[in-house]
């Protein structure tokens, strides 16, 4: 599991100093929903008119509407196919039947609709007689009547909660579009009526799918409806799981959107809520109440996406912690200084840190970065990830284990979010960034097994390939072993790719192909064959064999020629993978002895022992790295071997070349 924070800004020099922080505040908003008709005029020629609906049943905004009532949409002709009549409120959506007759299209619910309840009707994909389409959806809603057999005084306060979602510009340098801002629903958020005076919880639920809400108390009293950056689900079929937003600057406090005080009538009563994205025209000028549910409808996104490859999936706590305060400065995390946006596991748990520094780096409508860091997030907590974190970018020649885990973060945010593009913004008025197309294959120089933009493509084309898809996907990553397998692979290309080959062997062949592609050979999981170095020879085999017998030294070499900067420990060659295997438990010792003379080396290593356990050797003696006496399991074990001089102390800045050890077993 990876807790060393993923720079996944490369390329980002110095940045400016964040802005003050901003404490959410409430906001609301009243009439909502709109009819959105999909309207527009006939062109020259032969091209048909658009076709527009000319009326609603319920109409737009409707209340006290029956709970037996059909829905229906009439358009400006009589169709010619039955268009998608939709129905989701309260629960979700609404199961029911759709008949077209005529211009209309009706939807007749399968049960009575609930009390008290706004619901959202959608209908798209209309074709008329005359030829022409519908362009786009058509939404509209209604609110159910009271119950009247509710208590005396009961009262339901109904409504639908959003927020301002700002889009990248994925066509050029991946900045915010702040003149695209459109409104995204709160999806699956926990939802109180609080009351005014004291803050007691007087009723719970949660946002269905399209945003609204419905909830019950049993007396009219001033009251705040709140909406908390908290998804929740603690039982049940369908998966639990429980991700909050949190202000890390702050005490660790969830965030959440309030209504103003209101005392709402005996019966039903509408309460919409907003949250707004706080900019100005030119800079925020007010506070960014949209920023937390940015984030946690990202993680709406990815909990659906696994849902439909493991219904049932258990998600570990994620804490996601986003402040106006975090800005791009390792330092203090409770004061913001939180480096870049990373995951990280330890002490509390699964947390995901992400920047809000405006006009330095915004992360929070950076859905992609926010989608990648809960890939790390699920590689820890369903799969198995090896990455030893680090700065990394497009064009590095990375360690194995980090290219695998950077390009599989990017590929996954691609899958989550639906979308061939990974985008980034950052700077002044977060106009500048950048933008990667996921299905594009890599520039020749940047196409290996160490490469994340290989991976990355690799993963969203499989992803893409219908006859492969998420599941297998998905699947594959869940059942990596937390112990050491016995072919001894660390996570990485290699090892996935081989493993999806056996799980669809109908595209074996089609894997090849694209593996050939990206210059990558895959015959098994630890990457025999594989012919690419990288240019650095020391880079293969990636695997060494630990063949000496026990007392006997062995030789072995790495090297940083692929590095670059303060830190080449997570470059290609920079460790040298050996692999050894005891036919019986012992106690043994390790020794990694310098053999490269001229130089004063300080060997590390780790040992990946085939239990599943890891332990790290990281003495500050010169030359020579020696374990205590270890008891080891039968089995195959990995030594991961560096050196710290060479790849991360002073002379890191300098490709020094090959460094060699010899390495005895005891």
């Amino acid at each position: 599991m990876r807790s060393t924070p993923s720079n996944h800004h490369p390329q980002r020099s110095v940045l400016r100093e964040a802005a003050r922080w901003l404490g959410l505040a409430a906001v609301a908003f009243a009439g909502l929903a709109t009819l959105v008709g999909s309207g527009g005029g006939g062109g020259g020629g032969d091209t048909p008119p658009a076709l527009s609906v000319i009326g609603t049943t319920p109409t737009n905004g409707a209340t006290g509407v029956a709970i037996n009532s059909t829905v229906s949409a009439t358009f400006a002709e009589n169709l010619a196919n039955t268009p998608t009549l939709t129905v989701a409120g309260g629960a979700g959506t609404v199961a029911g039947t759709v008949v077209r007759a005529g211009a209309t299209v009706t939807f007749t619910p399968a049960a009575a609709l609930a009390f008290s309840t706004t619901y959202t009707a959608s209908v798209s994909g209309a074709s008329g007689a005359g030829g022409g389409t519908q362009s786009g959806t058509t939404t509209w809603t209604f609110t159910t009547l009271a119950d009247p057999n509710a208590p005396p005084g009961q009262v339901t306060i109904s409504g639908t909660a959003d927020f301002e979602s700002v889009p990248n510009d994925t066509s050029s340098n991946g900045r915010l579009l702040y003149a695209n801002v459109g409104n995204r629903v709160i999806r699956g958020a926990t939802v109180q009526v609080v009351a005014a005076a004291g803050g007691a919880v007087l009723a719970s639920g949660t946002t269905s799918a399209t945003g609204t809400y419905s909830l019950t108390i049993p007396a009219a009293q001033s009251v705040i409806v709140r909406v908390r950056a908290e998804m929740l689900k603690s039982a049940g079929a369908g998966g639990t799981w429980n991700f909050t937003v949190r202000d890390n600057t702050q005490g660790d406090a969830v965030y959440a959107l309030d209504s103003p005080a209101f005392t709402p009538t005996a019966g039903a009563n509408t309460r919409n809520l907003r949250a707004t994205s706080g900019w100005g025209g030119a800079s925020y000028t007010t506070t960014r109440v949209a920023g937390p549910f940015a984030v946690l409808d990202v993680a709406y996104d990815a909990v659906q996406k696994i849902l439909g490859a493991s219904a049932n999936q258990a998600f570990p706590a994620l804490q996601l912690m986003w402040s106006v305060n975090n800005r791009p400065v390792s330092g203090n995390l409770a004061t913001g200084s939180i480096g870049t946006s990373f995951y990280t596991f330890g002490a509390n748990g699964h947390r995901i840190y992400i920047l809000g520094a405006a006009d330095t780096d915004t992360d929070e409508y950076d859905r992609p970065v926010v989608a990648h860091e809960f890939g790390h997030y699920m590689q820890s907590a369903f799969s198995r990830d090896d990455s030893i974190g680090g700065p990394h970018g497009g064009g590095d020649k990375l360690d194995m284990r980090v290219a695998f885990s950077e390009g599989w973060g990017n590929a996954w945010s691609g899958m989550a979010l639906a979308t061939q593009y990974y985008t980034d913004s950052a700077g002044a008025g977060q106009q500048s960034g950048f933008r990667l197309d996921l299905a594009a294959q890599p520039p020749a120089g940047d196409r290996g097994w160490y490469s994340e933009r290989s991976v990355q493509y690799l993963m969203y084309q499989w992803h893409q390939n219908a006859s492969i898809g998420f599941t297998p996907i998905f699947n594959l990553l869940a059942a990596l072993p937390t112990t050491l397998p016995a072919d001894g692979a660390l996570s990485s290309i290699h090892q996935f790719a081989y493993r999806l080959k056996l799980a669809v062997p109908g595209q074996a062949a089609a894997i090849d192909t694209l593996l050939s592609s990206v210059s990558i050979t895959v015959t098994g999981p630890i990457g025999a064959g594989e012919t690419n170095s990288g240019g650095i020879a020391d880079a293969i085999p990636v695997y060494r064999t630990h063949t000496a017998a026990i007392g006997v030294a062995q030789n072995y070499c790495l090297n940083d020629s692929a590095g670059g900067g303060s830190d080449e420990s997570n470059k290609l060659a920079a460790h040298v993978f050996i692999r050894f295997t005891l036919g019986a438990a012992g106690t043994r010792t390790i020794s990694a002895v310098t053999t490269t003379g001229g130089v004063t080396s300080d060997p590390d290593f780790r040992l990946y022992r085939s239990d599943g356990t890891q332990q790290d050797f990281e003495t500050d003696a010169n030359n020579v790295e020696t374990t205590p006496a270890i008891t080891l399991p039968a089995g195959t074990h990995i030594i991961a071997l560096d050196d710290f001089n060479l790849t991360r102390g002073s002379n890191a800045a300098t490709n020094n070349g090959q460094r060699c050890f010899d390495v005895t077993i005891n």
